[in-house]
């Protein structure tokens, strides 16, 4: 489904985890949480509603529920391929690299990752 960008499905136990950190967001319009070739500044894990992955106008994906993207290209400074956009009424976990950074976090993310 995902080229080239790291992604993790999270369970209740990893996403109850996430959420101590933060709280999700709620986007009221339309908006691009990162551009295409851009290194993103944290992880996203849609919760509900929608977020569309962008590679080109005829090329997208439609991420799933409590699926957690983009951390590998934010600790490791990596331009991302896809437009990572989010729909109106969608609510977005975001989590900053310095979170992702966190060892209780980061373990988690490189566990589920040698696992996927």
């Amino acid at each position: 489904m995902l080229k080239n960008l790291s992604h993790l499905y999270l369970g209740p136990d990893q996403l109850n985890l996430l959420k101590d950190f933060k709280e999700p967001v709620i986007y009221n319009h339309e908006e691009y949480l990162v551009y295409k070739k851009h290194i993103p500044q944290g992880a996203f894990c849609l919760i509900e509603g929608e977020v569309l992955l962008r590679k080109s106008k005829t090329n997208m994906i439609k991420l799933t529920p409590y699926c957690l993207i983009g951390f590998k290209e934010c600790l490791e400074n990596i331009p991302l391929k896809y437009d990572i956009i989010v729909e109106p009424g969608s609510k977005v976990l975001v989590i900053p690299k310095f979170h992702l950074k966190q060892n209780e976090i980061y373990n988690l993310l490189m566990d589920n990752q040698a696992t996927s």
